[in-house]
């Protein structure tokens, strides 16, 4: 996709299982470029992580959500455009989630938000862990925020990030007798070294280490955990060490309160580099 483009991957099913996984929590040396961490056994118990759920339908799991009490009555929130490829307007009207708990939730679309990329469904029955709607911030600058979803990327290595450059390099010159230099950004490099991970060689790529390299292939891709970014938010389209993938769609960015701010719509589709996986714009759902 284009550097702003939103993102949307469908995704297989995966369980909801990471036990001693690293990342930029347990090894921040090593994960200086993807800062994302896996959520906790301990944090899935707590509020806001407890509200995020998993989009799935017969292909897999694809998107996230929010669970959000508005008005004494429990709404699921997501991206529009997570809903926007499913063909059939009857499964656009009646969506499942699945919770972190492994619920498995039925959803009545209640809403289309038409000048957003928003989309609201009203859960039924309502016993299910949510969260409520923040209001504006007395700080209009600057908020420490929580970007939590399931998005479908591991959380990358240093190491893994440079071994995924040098894997692809060797690819195109291997396997389609290419030579990247001197016209990089043709096959998704950026300036700064980072590669964007839908240009359609890199998709060609991925699809070769999938049937060729399966286990590096898992290293990318792996399980679809859900995973946090903490970060700084200053608007809905400037943010500060947000990061967010395919799959994070739909999920939330939240305050310290565990209050909901916004919905994530879009992120950069870089893997590596200054700009790694980062989140460009959410649409805001705070109260005045």
């Amino acid at each position: 996709m284009k550097i702003n483009k939103l993102i949307c991957l469908f995704l297989l099913f995966v369980p909801e299982l990471c036990f001693g996984l690293d990342d930029a929590c347990t090894k921040p040396d090593e994960f200086t470029i993807d800062k994302r961490c896996y959520v906790t056994d301990e944090q899935k118990q707590q509020k806001p992580y407890n509200s995020v759920v998993n989009l799935t339908s017969v292909i897999g799991r694809y998107c996230s959500g929010v669970l959000i009490k508005e008005k004494e009555k429990i709404y699921l929130y997501t991206a529009k455009h997570c809903v926007d490829k499913i063909s059939s307007k009857s499964l656009k009207k009646n969506i499942t989630a699945i919770t972190l708990s492994g619920k498995k939730l039925k959803a009545v679309l209640a809403d289309v938000v038409l000048d957003k990329d928003l989309i609201k469904y009203i859960v039924e029955p309502n016993d299910v862990d949510y969260v409520n709607i923040s209001k504006k911030s007395e700080n209009p600058f600057v908020q420490s925020v929580r970007v939590i979803g399931y998005g479908g990327f591991n959380v990358l290595s240093d190491k893994t990030i440079e071994k995924f450059k040098k894997k692809y390099i060797d690819f195109l010159q291997s396997e389609k007798t290419l030579n990247p230099k001197g016209t990089e950004y043709t096959y998704g490099f950026y300036n700064d070294e980072g590669v964007f991970y839908a240009n359609e060689k890199v998709q060609e790529f991925l699809g070769w280490l999938e049937f060729n390299d399966k286990n590096f292939y898992r290293d990318i891709f792996g399980e679809q955990y859900m995973k946090i970014s903490k970060c700084s938010y200053y608007t809905d389209t400037h943010f500060d060490g947000c990061q967010a993938v395919e799959g994070d769609s739909g999920g939330g960015i939240f305050n310290d309160n565990g209050d909901i701010i916004g919905i994530i719509v879009k992120a950069l589709d870089v893997i590596g580099g200054v700009h790694n996986m980062e989140l460009t714009e959410i649409e805001n759902v705070q109260s005045q």
